[in-house]
């Protein structure tokens, strides 16, 4: 008598659930860095903040009074002025009625970002009419603001 032969390959079965599996792990993954993503966007939001005030800092040292724009800080204090990872567009940033203080401010992405628990929201300049908790203009699509100041 002749033994059965086990035919080779996989079910369409087998496969079904293997591409399934394979979908499922891929989709947690995207969904991972996604996230990762978006903190490592806000953490250099954050950390271009402290850079900019840094330089602010040795201006105001230099002169007494803050830049009335960023750009004033350029070559001296910084190399570049940071824009956000996102756009192109520069961080918010208004001087305060005599120069004696600032608001400087990002857009974060992630609302619950543990630096938004030491930020300046409720600074605001009733001269010149700018709010720190508004980042120059209301949050962006449920974004909160950083905001710091001297």
């Amino acid at each position: 008598m002749k033994p059965l032969k086990h035919p080779r390959g996989f079910t369409l079965i087998e496969l079904m659930v293997v591409i399934a599996v394979i979908g499922l792990l891929s989709s947690i993954i995207v969904v991972i860095l996604t996230s990762a993503r978006t903190d490592s966007r806000d953490t250099k939001r954050v950390a271009d903040l402290k850079e900019v005030t840094t330089a602010l800092q040795l201006y105001y040292d230099t002169y007494n009074t803050y830049p009335s724009a960023l750009s004033e800080l350029v070559p001296t204090y910084i190399v570049i002025e940071p824009t956000d990872p996102v756009g192109q567009a520069p961080y918010y940033y208004d001087l305060l009625s005599g120069g004696a203080g600032y608001h400087l401010g990002a857009n974060l992405e992630d609302p619950q970002h543990r630096a938004l628990s030491s930020d300046n929201d409720t600074v605001s300049d009733t001269i010149n009419g700018s709010d720190a908790s508004d980042c120059g203009g209301g949050s962006i699509s449920g974004r909160r603001c950083y905001d710091i100041g001297p």
